[in-house]
């Protein structure tokens, strides 16, 4: 691999050179901006190791001018600083830069960095993970089937056949829902599954099950999220295999509106009372959401990484452990874009 060391400091270039030429790289010099200009102009590097210690403005007179240069093929840029560049952070990767070095260089660091566009061009393309559609749990076939899956479920629950059946084609208006949520650990996506009712269906399914024409607003909280358990229940039992799921606790939730309620169009199903024409009409929305995974738009000052946080070319950019401030966060926003989720595990 060709590499250019573009630095002020004859004595570290000289040992990097010898470090790298040991790994069977071919290396050449530069100690200014001019020099550097020229060598890229003479032939092609893949790397180039850019000092931030040269004088004045150098680093970012090389970058710009690069950028101006016809046809020219621009190496992999590692810029090298013993202090963090603070607010020029940004500006030096919008300007061209790669990757960065903190000096002094841990001999292996160093080498890892430079060597990691060969390591990257044998590697191949990552391939990427889109989250959201791949793990749609909506995608569940059983899904269409939840009606029976859940009336089979209730009916050894009570003295009562419950069947599935067609649901009606005006929307139900909900008085209350509840919902819980199930953990698909395989995936480490959570999965939120909403049921919800109107209250004139849970009075006459309470006085069918328990004879109580007059039931408290406790006992018709208890049925819905025994509702929602038996649905949580049932979607466990027959989902992939390869998608082990944990169920939380159901809780309750009011609500005053019709599907606008829900964050995105539930899947209806109903269920009656076999021998009575009481129909009752539900709602199930899950929602897929990676555990502790936000977009990379959607980063927050006071995020906490998880994970080491890469660029799509598996590039460093934030190490983990750290706490990102608003700036950093603004940063990865508009480097990365919507589609990168990054793992957090706090958020201030």
């Amino acid at each position: 691999m060709r590499i250019l060391l573009v630095n002020g400091n004859r004595l570290e270039r000289e040992a990097h050179a010898k470090l790298l030429e040991a790994r069977q790289h071919r290396v050449e010099h530069a100690s200014d901006c001019k020099t550097a200009i020229t060598q890229l102009e003479k032939g092609f590097f893949e790397v180039m190791l850019l000092d931030n210690a040269l004088q004045g403005d150098a680093v970012f007179e090389i970058l710009k001018r690069m950028r101006a240069m016809p046809g020219l093929v621009a190496p992999f840029v590692v810029v090298a600083s013993e202090r963090n560049p603070g607010p020029d952070f940004e500006k030096l990767y919008d300007e061209g830069m790669c990757d960065f070095v903190r000096k002094p260089c841990w001999r292996e660091e160093l080498i890892a960095r430079l060597e990691a566009p060969t390591r990257l061009k044998q590697r191949g393309p990552a391939a990427s993970r889109d989250w959201t559609q791949a793990k749609d749990p909506l995608a569940y076939a059983e899904w269409g089937d939840i009606g029976s899956l859940i009336g089979a479920d209730l009916t050894d629950l009570t003295s009562h056949q419950l069947d599935s059946a067609p649901a009606n084609k005006q929307p139900p208006t909900f008085g209350m829902a509840a919902r819980i949520a199930l953990v698909a650990t395989a995936s480490d996506t959570e999965i939120r599954v909403t049921i919800g009712a109107d209250h004139g269906s849970l009075f006459k399914l309470v006085e069918m099950m328990l004879g109580d024409p007059h039931p408290e607003k406790a006992v018709l909280e208890d049925l819905l999220r025994e509702i929602a358990n038996t649905a949580a229940g049932a979607m466990k039992r027959v989902a992939p295999q390869d998608e082990a799921l944990t169920t939380g606790l159901p809780e309750t939730i009011a609500m005053v509106d019709t599907f606008s309620s829900f964050n995105s169009a539930p899947q209806r199903f109903s269920l009656r009372v076999k021998g009575h024409p009481i129909e009752h009409s539900f709602a199930v929305e899950a929602i897929c959401r990676a555990k502790h995974r936000v977009s990379a738009c959607d980063l927050k000052e006071g995020m906490v990484l998880v994970r080491d946080l890469r660029n799509d070319a598996g590039l460093l950019l934030v190490p983990s452990g750290t706490r990102l401030t608003s700036s950093a966060a603004e940063r990865v926003s508009r480097l990365l874009g919507r589609d990168h989720l990054v793992e957090v595990s706090a958020a201030a």
